[in-house]
């Protein structure tokens, strides 16, 4: 009476410690099953569902800012800018080369995307020293991605084209125009005629006019035919990229005025009177505005109006050369 059995007290806490293990074993195992049911499920929805779209888009330039706006191309100093206009982070080295093989670096770092970092300032005189700089670029994102080319190679930077107003463009990134270089695009197009324009530039500097010909009367005759008759510039954009895919509209103005600036070029150097059509289009009218703004800037003495709109339509610019 009013006794307690230590022995059956002792057996029934064994008993509940008993239960208790094997209730955490059952619940274990079965968060285990629904751990591997999940992942399982999981597993099968991500082969079922497509692939997500991947921005494959890269524009890595490198800006020369002047300080002073209204004369550029007298400018005291100039900012030298790298920007990473893409959907990529970017780790980048710039150097100069020297004297001897080896190079001195100028920056270096990593680069967010759609961001701008200053490089260094330059005095105007040592513009004339720039020469070549080595240009080191790795695309990269912090997750998966669409691997991109790096790109290692050497960038030569001619004097002439800080002291050329027509050098200094109107940007997207900067309130002042500025002197730009494509380092690396995915838009090959965009790449390979800077590459032709400049190119071009480096040919003209060091090339002299041929020497004109005298020709006989019936040389001159045959001239004057060819003088007689246009050339034809068709600067749509179907007709000068391969494809237009991903550029955008100021891109692609870009790359008509480069078109438009190298038939000029050429034809200035060829020593003979002509004409040229250049068929821009009606549109907005913003590339017959461009293309006059870089005819005032950097062709001043080259006469132009619109063409016949019997012959060549609406949309058609003249130019005459000699």
């Amino acid at each position: 009476y009013g006794k307690i059995s230590l022995v059956e007290d002792f057996e029934d806490e064994e008993d509940d410690l008993t239960d208790l293990v094997a209730i955490r074993q059952n619940y274990l195992k079965r968060q285990a099953l629904l751990n591997d049911t999940a992942i399982e499920q999981q597993e099968q929805q991500a082969k079922a569902a497509p692939a997500p779209v991947e921005l494959t888009d890269y524009y890595i330039k490198l800006f020369f800012v002047p300080q002073d706006s209204q004369k550029p191309e007298e400018s005291a100093t100039l900012e030298c800018y790298l920007v990473n206009d893409s959907s990529y982070r970017l780790f980048f080295t710039v150097s100069q080369w020297g004297a001897g093989n080896y190079v001195k670096t100028i920056s270096y770092g990593e680069l967010e995307e759609d961001t701008k970092r200053s490089i260094k300032t330059y005095r105007r005189e040592e513009l004339n020293r720039i020469g070549k700089l080595k240009i080191n670029l790795i695309l990269f994102k912090p997750a998966n991605y669409v691997p991109a080319p790096a790109e290692d190679f050497t960038l030569e930077i001619s004097p002439l084209k800080f002291v050329r107003r027509g050098s200094f463009l109107e940007n997207e990134f900067f309130d002042q125009p500025a002197v730009v270089f494509t380092l690396a695009t995915d838009k090959e197009e965009i790449l390979q005629l800077q590459q032709a324009r400049e190119a071009l530039e480096e040919n003209l500097k060091i090339e002299k006019p041929a020497t004109p010909v005298k020709s006989s009367p019936k040389n001159a005759t045959s001239q004057q035919r060819l003088d007689h008759e246009p050339e034809i510039i068709d600067l749509h954009a179907d007709a000068i990229l391969d494809n237009t895919t991903g550029l955008s509209n100021g891109e692609i103005i870009q790359a008509q005025l480069a078109r438009f600036e190298i038939a000029l070029d050429l034809a200035l150097h060829s020593n003979r009177r002509q004409r040229l059509v250049f068929i821009h289009g009606v549109g907005s009218g913003k590339l017959k505005h461009e293309m006059k703004k870089l005819l005032a800037a950097k062709f001043p003495k080259i006469r132009y109006q619109d063409a016949s709109f019997k012959e060549y339509g609406y949309g058609a610019m003249m130019v005459f050369i000699g």
